[in-house]
């Protein structure tokens, strides 16, 4: 098959991407001119149009060309080549509407945004709803990934299972169905009725507005947490307020193939997830460890008040949602080394959430403890199993190779940031925030995730990070990889 053909099928389903980012830039833009906001409507509104041109025209060839199966190489380079061109188009409204005063800092927030990170680069104290509302929808799009979007709502299942295994967030992406648009549908008719619950959950409270509810059940469900104080919500402190949003964060952070198996009514299967369990018990792990800490320095004058604080941001940092609800970067240094960690620990595979997750993580144990056995006892047969399933050797192998390549990843971006003025504790904290999605950050000039101060170039470095961690690194390595494009490996 010619590369030509390649390449035109891939330009159309990058296309067809572009033509559904553009129909939903009509819903900020509605909400621009709604809000008598010419400048930000009118970037709206020639983004819009101009992507749904540009994709009508360069999606025209994609069932003419359906049919073609594309390598592992052609799948990474379409997969990376798509993130990078929704990046491009979806910062163009930042820029035109002067949101953003240079090209870098638009890129930063679209970056931003689609990676559920959502740091800012603009130091604005409010930001116009339009633009919140943007953001808000480019972590619900963003949540899941973009080509699993693509899936599921067009028929594209000859590369579907290549594509959708490539973008997963995990070592490994199971078909509910025969089908993997199926699959996709599935995944996000579930998490459209989980934003549908957050919604009417939180108009409950007397004192939220439709729109607040709106953004923050987007942000929510997708781990994205872009609602937070610096985006103009005044909310957070209510108990009711913060449980909603911890818990629709917990829920969005788990694996989205398990909530079948609650449709289906097969609850054993669902709660004997060996990854789930794990995950629970380290949200109760770390929430007890940290609240005891917090009450041993007087932190808050309660023990309830202690377990709550450290619920809502322990949930937070493993989720990689990263909402500040609390100021803690006042907290003692013992707590923050361990919201550190779970932010390196992340959520569960095949979820919104970022960071290593938590199955690469008890694969890893597993496989460390089993070289202690075999070093004492070199005779010895040890499996390797999770939940009782042996777990493959190339999935083994793929674990360890992710695992080294984040932490080297990771202190190259510390060392790289400390180059920008940073201290060095800044410049670890904030690699770690991009790399694991959460943009959380432990110093506290950025625990609001506004990141303006930097120069253009180091956004851009920034945003680089964002994109490494949110396709889990290696479509955009390998890419950078001259052989891996003459064969696949």
């Amino acid at each position: 098959m010619s590369r030509r053909k390649k390449l035109k099928y891939s330009m159309s389903i990058i296309g067809l991407l572009i033509l559904i980012l553009g129909v939903i830039m009509l819903l900020p833009m509605a909400k621009a001119y709604h809000d008598h906001d010419p400048a930000i409507y009118k970037a709206f509104f020639l983004t819009s149009v101009c992507s749904i041109l540009i994709g009508i025209f360069t999606s025209y060839g994609f069932k003419k060309n359906k049919d073609i199966t594309l390598r592992p190489s052609d799948a990474y380079t379409l997969l990376t080549l798509g993130w990078i061109a929704a990046s491009l188009l979806t910062a163009l409204p930042f820029l035109l509407s002067n949101f953003s005063p240079t090209p870098a800092s638009a890129i930063f927030e679209s970056v931003s945004g689609l990676t559920t990170t959502s740091s800012t680069a603009s130091s604005a104290s409010r930001f116009p709803e339009s633009i919140i509302l943007y953001k808000a929808l480019l972590n619900y799009v963003g949540g899941l990934g973009l080509m699993l979007l693509l899936i599921a709502f067009l028929s594209i299942d000859r590369n579907s299972q290549t594509l959708a295994r490539l973008e997963a967030a995990g070592p490994r992406l199971i078909k509910l169905t025969s089908k993997m648009s199926d699959t996709a549908r599935i995944i996000y008719a579930t998490y459209a009725v989980f934003t549908a619950a957050e919604f009417l959950l939180l108009m409950l409270f007397p004192k939220m507005r439709a729109f607040e509810a709106f953004v923050n059940s987007l942000t929510s469900i997708s781990t994205g947490g872009l609602f937070n104080k610096s985006f103009g919500l005044y909310h957070l402190g209510h108990w009711y307020v913060d449980i909603v949003i911890s818990v629709f964060t917990i829920i969005g952070s788990v694996n989205f193939l398990l909530y079948y198996f609650l449709i289906k009514g097969k609850l054993k299967k669902f709660f004997a997830n060996i990854e789930l369990l794990w995950y629970i018990k380290f949200i109760v792990a770390f929430t007890l460890i940290i609240a005891v800490i917090l009450y041993g320095f007087d932190t808050f004058d309660s023990p309830f008040r202690c377990i709550k604080a450290s619920f809502v941001q322990v949930t937070s940092t493993i989720s990689t949602t990263g909402i500040p609800f609390y100021n803690y970067s006042t907290w003692p240094a013992t707590a923050k080394l361990l919201l550190t960690a779970l932010a390196f620990i992340g959520s569960c595979s095949i979820s919104t959430g970022g960071s290593i997750k938590i199955i690469r993580i008890l694969i890893y144990v597993k496989m460390i403890y089993r070289g202690f056995l075999k070093r004492a006892h070199p005779r010895l047969v040890v499996p390797l199993t999770i939940g009782g399933k042996p777990v493959e050797a190339p999935i083994v192998s793929a674990v360890s190779a992710f695992i080294l390549a984040f932490i080297g990843i990771f202190i190259l971006g510390g060392i790289v940031l400390s180059f920008s003025g940073l201290y060095v504790g800044e410049a670890f904290s904030t690699s770690i925030s991009m790399l694991s999605n959460s943009g959380i950050s432990f110093s506290k000039r950025f625990m609001t995730g506004d990141y303006s101060c930097l120069s253009g170039s180091f956004k851009l470095f920034l945003s680089l990070l964002m994109l490494l961690g949110r396709l889990e690194l290696f479509p955009i390595l390998i890419l950078l990889m001259p052989s891996f494009l003459k064969k696949d490996n």
